[in-house]
């Protein structure tokens, strides 16, 4: 049994996710534990932080290059584990590991099991039904949000109080006020065209009452939470099956709360009367405070007891949380995240000495007259170019490769050692491109050269193992 190149990297970028996405997780977890200081502007971007890694280490897994590993995995008893944890290092020394262990060997030498091929077809189906389950359970949510949406005339003084909040928040958009007769609770919706909600009878509130839930729904309209929540709970459908992707999305919902209820108290309204006016509303509230889609509402009991106690032990910030602050937040989360995604550098060619002898012509009679795809002479440029022909007499080339030394060394033999990254185009179209990765070996001599190639990380050692190697001699 074997498995498919794309199936073996599909099992890393899981394995890889879920292994770093987790250590995010927890460092994030840490952060807004023991920095309870900071104010909730702050930590909603450390838990925002959090659920986008869950999509750019993968993308940095997949793209980037990696640290060179270097070992098999030996057969045995433990090898599947050991498969299932190595690409946890690197992409690039994932599939390495993958071309040097034989995979299909490793797996016919362990006991019959279950069969692999149905177990990942079940998976795979199970993955899209849970995420089938919450796209579903989304659109009914949009569908009864648009229905408490539906609204009639708001009056002038709620319209003239929106207005004077708006200013105080330095809202600079158009936003729309809508008083329903099936809303019980005041809500915002809309990324692009945000909307506030609020029940029928809002007009008749006491002022007291009216300017705190106008100045927190404004205050998610001013931060966007509808948009950044929405893209967060698209990352939570695409790994439900992962618990701190769904731990860290309450963390942020519950920290945007915290957010707007700041803008609040900043405002000068007391702690404890916005506190009772919440508790009020709710005991009004006979349905789900937390509606089925992305919700900016008080939520179920628990997230309201937390709520209204982080409410209690709120005071007027000395200066709101503003864009320097969020760059300087984002600056330090990137920080963070550097050593997770393993983002290293574009490599550069090593400088080769002019008389090297990786550069020159070389040729193989043998390939010549075998008609296999292998050119019988390769003429190596010292601006790393290299053109690639079919036959001796043929003038134009079949191939051209661009290489990169990364690495260059001597062995105790005396001969020369050299990690390439090649780009290679096929003539005449020059649309099969392809990137790999070389490993050469020059006699000591320098008249016989010798590579290895691999698609997806440098190979262990350089040796007749097919149709990747290729022996030349230098053209006298």
């Amino acid at each position: 049994m074997t498995l498919e190149p794309v199936a073996q990297l599909l099992a890393g970028l899981v394995s890889v996710t879920l292994a770093r996405g987790i250590v995010v997780f927890a460092a994030a977890w840490t952060v807004t534990r023991f920095a309870r200081k900071l104010p909730g502007g702050a930590r909603h971007l450390v838990w925002l932080g959090a659920i986008a890694s869950f999509v750019l280490i993968p993308l940095a897994w997949f793209a980037l290059p990696g640290l060179h590993v270097g070992s098999s995995i030996p057969r045995g008893q433990a090898a599947v584990w050991r498969l299932a944890v190595a690409p946890v290092l690197s992409r690039i020394e994932y599939t390495n590991v993958i071309e040097r262990t034989s995979v299909g060997r490793v797996l016919q030498e362990l006991p019959p099991a279950l069969p692999m091929d149905k177990i990942s077809a079940a998976l795979l189906l199970l993955w899209a039904a849970g995420a089938a389950v919450l796209v579903i359970r989304l659109a009914i949510g949009a569908v009864k949000l648009r229905r408490l949406a539906c609204g009639g005339v708001t009056g002038e003084r709620l319209e003239s109080l929106a207005k004077e909040v708006a200013s105080g928040l330095a809202i600079r958009g158009r936003f729309r006020l809508i008083l329903s007769a099936r809303c019980s609770m005041p809500f915002s919706f809309g990324a692009f065209f945000p909307a506030v909600v609020l029940p029928s009878g809002a007009g008749e509130w006491p002022g007291d009452r009216l300017a705190p839930v106008l100045t927190h729904e404004l205050a998610h309209v001013r931060r966007r939470d509808v948009l950044t929540q929405s893209a967060a709970y698209a990352v939570c459908v695409l790994f439900w099956f992962v618990p701190p992707v769904w731990i860290a999305y309450a963390a942020l919902l519950r920290e945007a709360e915290n957010s707007c209820d700041q803008h609040v108290i900043d405002r000068g309204i007391r702690g404890p009367r916005y506190a009772q006016s919440i508790l009020d509303l709710a005991r009004s509230c006979r349905e789900r405070m937390l509606f089925p889609c992305i919700s900016a509402a008080v939520g179920h009991r628990s997230m309201l007891i937390q709520r209204i106690s982080a409410i209690l032990t709120l005071k007027p910030a000395r200066r709101s949380f503003g864009l320097r602050d969020a760059a300087r937040v984002l600056v330090v989360c990137l920080c963070c995240l550097l050593p997770v995604l393993a983002v290293f550098g574009t490599a550069q060619s090593l400088p080769l000495a002019k008389d090297d002898p990786f550069f020159g012509t070389w040729v193989n009679e043998d390939y010549d007259a075998s008609g296999r795809y292998k050119c019988a002479k390769t003429i190596v440029g010292h601006d790393g170019r290299e053109l690639g022909y079919r036959h001796f007499t043929d003038t134009q080339p079949v191939k051209e490769c661009w290489n990169t030394v990364t690495k260059s060394w001597v062995d105790a033999s005396g001969a020369h050692w050299y990690k390439v990254r090649v780009v290679e185009w096929v003539y005449p179209s020059r649309g099969g491109k392809v990137e790999g990765f070389n490993l050469i070996r020059i006699s000591p001599d320098g008249n016989t050269v010798e590579w290895c190639f691999a698609q997806f990380g440098y190979p262990e050692d350089v040796g007749p193992l097919g149709s990747a190697y290729g022996i030349q001699y230098r053209q006298k």
